[in-house]
């Protein structure tokens, strides 16, 4: 509780310091406050509509203003993602409602994600528009911690299920990001950073438009160590966007690539359950050629055209590659450590006291393992909007096909397989009432060469009180997780005979705008239901651990979601969230708490610009109590405290910096021990050419 008094007393020290200065900088350009007012109420309307739903949320297919879409929504611009300077995806993600990590210690190394108190795989990951979820996981793994955001113009978080638009894997949402396009005329940047763990970071970029052509060409590359010695991180990323379009046809084609690798020091923990936090022990010892490497390829094609004024159409052809090599050659000695415990063994041959030195050595064969996943999508929409005197409807009827191969090879065995799945979907929204109202239904059709066939469906309404500003929303929709190529055809453990796991959510909650405007409030409470939960059965552990994939578990998860803003002084903004998550598991009958999901997450911002020339934010996070992976201990609560100050030196020429964790809570996630306070500086310029 310490931390968080700190922190506390961080946010009102800086408060109070920054409203002085505000007032201060008021009175001494009483000549400039027209000028002022205006720049202000944009801010304020920037914000309002980030918040109130005037922004167009595009992961919904119709491009479905947030005041009408009824589900949870977060949005996050490119503005956001600059001003922030944080180097990692999962940082970004980490401020949203809903969304928790485990991260596996310092820059670029293992994240697993969670939402609404589901694991990977129990979402869709889109780029540009192309699901990237993997046929041989269901999830995306690490891939979001390799996704650097300096590549991205936006994200958005869809919260609830969507299968009755995207299909299988979508139970607890959706998380679209969308990589930078062009700006009007033309932009050219660059910048250079320098960090703890010897980080590095170099990125350029030149975007731009010419008559009817358009075009984004960005790369950015990061050398990094790690926490341990022999840690490092390296990661390579690059992306173009093309785009030409007139005033009823547009067409864009977009390429990312991402080569990433990352070493990583030898785990060890105790893989029986102890009895309390103070039986845990664990250690991470530093392994010179422990590593992992990856290579990403995502190729889309986006095509729009308006038939007429009432019908207009979209196709999206997109490809999907990821190749991962995983190698440990021997290198013996690794090391030493004291035993944790009496009677403490490494290998079962010889035993130590508490306390006695302990060698550590290498346990692998520098054999490697390689991993390959592919998707293959096309994805085809027909829209007919309808504008009447009364009413407005949109009708989305869709076509998808999606092919997706996976394989290994290598140390751990062999496995290779394919999937092929044909899908139609229809949507219709229909605004009343001066769009008052909104009711959206949904329903989809989905046949699976291994699974056959599933029908999925939605439907939500919102309505808006115009005298208050509040609006009440809520949905109800139904999901599945399609069993994935190592499920089915593992020479080992696959199980040709699954099911899809079969799921279910409903949600309901309020949007509330107060003081003209500046100020939002939302809060949203779910739960949810996934069956058939697919699970390793096993059947003998001696000689040899056998066993076999078996539709057994359910997990149930409910909770709450709540978020704040507030727009004051002019130039402060002050936000917040909270989110409460129940996930426990069923198996064979026995309910237990989900492990590594926090029953209470949240975190607080204040951020400070003064005439678009200084950014100053100060922010906060908390993660509860969680289990261990094991389900046998409760981890303690942490929390982490970040300031960013970014000034503008010229038009054109920016200095940053982002001090991370300034409280140097040492913590683990399970076990890995996580970052101390870390910083990140560096100068970006931003030059602007108009053409016209």
């Amino acid at each position: 509780m310490k931390n968080l008094f700190k922190i506390c007393m961080i946010f009102t020290a800086v408060f109070l310091f920054f409203s002085f200065q505000s007032l201060s900088a008021q009175n001494a350009e009483e000549e400039k406050k027209e000028e002022k007012n205006e720049e202000t109420a944009s801010i304020k309307a920037k914000g309002s509509e980030a918040n109130l739903g005037k922004v167009v949320v595009n992961a919904t297919k119709i491009g479905k203003k947030q005041s009408q879409v009824t589900d949870t929504v977060t949005v996050i611009s490119e503005e956001q993602i600059e001003e922030s300077a944080l180097t990692d995806t999962t940082d970004l993600l980490r401020y949203t409602p809903g969304v928790q990590f485990k991260r596996a210690g310092g820059p670029g190394q293992y994240v697993y994600t969670k939402l609404r108190g589901y694991g990977d795989g129990n979402f869709a990951v889109l780029i540009d528009g192309m699901k990237i979820n993997e046929s041989m996981s269901s999830g995306t793994g690490n891939f979001l911690s390799k996704l650097d955001p300096s590549q991205l113009e936006r994200i958005e978080v869809l919260h609830g299920p969507q299968s009755s638009l995207y299909g299988a894997d979508t139970t607890a949402g959706v998380m679209s990001y969308t990589t930078k396009g062009a700006t009007p005329g033309l932009n050219v940047n660059t910048s250079a950073e320098y960090g703890t763990y010897n980080w590095k970071k170099v990125t350029a970029g030149i975007r731009g438009t010419e008559d009817s052509f358009r075009y984004a060409i960005h790369t950015a590359g990061t050398d990094s160590d790690g926490i341990h010695e022999h840690e490092d991180y390296r990661n390579l990323s690059s992306h173009i966007k093309l785009g030409w379009g007139k005033k009823y046809f547009d067409a864009e084609v977009s390429y990312l690539n991402i080569i990433s690798k990352w070493n990583y020091a030898k785990l060890m923990e105790p893989y029986y359950e102890v009895d309390s936090s103070d039986d845990l022990w664990a250690f991470q010892i530093p392994d010179p050629e422990r590593y992992n490497k990856e290579n990403y390829n995502i190729f889309t094609f986006n095509q729009k055209y308006q038939i007429s004024d009432e019908v207009r159409q979209k196709l999206m052809l997109g490809w999907y590659k990821k190749k991962t090599t995983s190698r440990n050659p021997d290198n013996g000695l690794l090391g030493y450590i004291n035993a944790p415990t009496d009677n403490f063994t490494v290998d079962y041959v010889n035993y130590y006291n508490e306390g006695e030195t302990v060698p550590i050595y290498d346990d692998d064969d520098g054999r490697g393992s390689y991993y390959e996943n592919e998707n293959k999508q096309v994805d085809y929409n027909l829209i007919w909007d309808k504008q009447a005197s009364v009413f407005k409807n949109t009708v989305l009827f869709g076509l998808n096909w999606t092919g997706q191969s996976g394989k290994k090879w290598g140390k751990y065995g062999e496995n290779e397989g394919t999937q092929e799945t044909r899908g139609i979907y229809i949507n219709d929204q229909l605004l009343l009432v001066d769009e008052a109202l909104v009711i959206d239904a949904g329903i989809r059709y989905d046949d699976n060469t291994e699974f056959k066939n599933k029908a999925t469906w939605k439907f939500g309404s919102s309505y808006t009180l115009r005298v208050t500003e509040t609006t009440f929303f809520g949905n109800y929709g139904t999901s599945f997780k399609q069993p994935t190529i190592t499920h089915i055809y593992d020479p080992k453990y696959g199980n040709e005979g699954l099911k899809p796991e079969e799921g279910w959510m409903v949600q309901g909650g309020a949007r509330q705008q107060l003081l003209g405007g500046n100020l939002h409030l939302e809060a949203t409470a779910w739960k949810s239901e996934l069956k058939n939960v697919i699970a390793f059965k096993y059947l003998t552990t001696i000689p040899t651990t056998t066993g076999i994939y078996v539709n057994r578990d359910r997990q149930e998860t409910q909770g709450v979601e709540s978020a704040f803003q507030l727009y004051f002084f002019q130039d402060f903004l002050f936000f917040g969230n909270y989110t409460y998550t129940k996930s426990e598991t069923e198996s064979d009958g026995v309910t237990y708490r989900t492990v590594q999901i926090s029953r209470h997450a949240g975190s607080l911002g204040l951020e400070y610009n003064w005439n678009d020339k200084l950014f100053l934010g100060v922010y906060g996070y908390y993660q509860g109590p969680r289990l261990r992976w094991k389900g046998d201990v409760e981890l303690e609560e942490w929390y982490r405290c970040d300031v960013n100050i970014r000034y503008k030196i010229l038009g054109w020429l920016n200095a940053y910096a982002r001090f991370n964790n300034i409280l140097n809570d040492k913590h683990f996630e399970d076990p890995y021990e996580s970052p101390g306070f870390n910083f990140v500086a560096g100068l970006s310029c931003d030059l602007n050419f108009d053409k016209g």
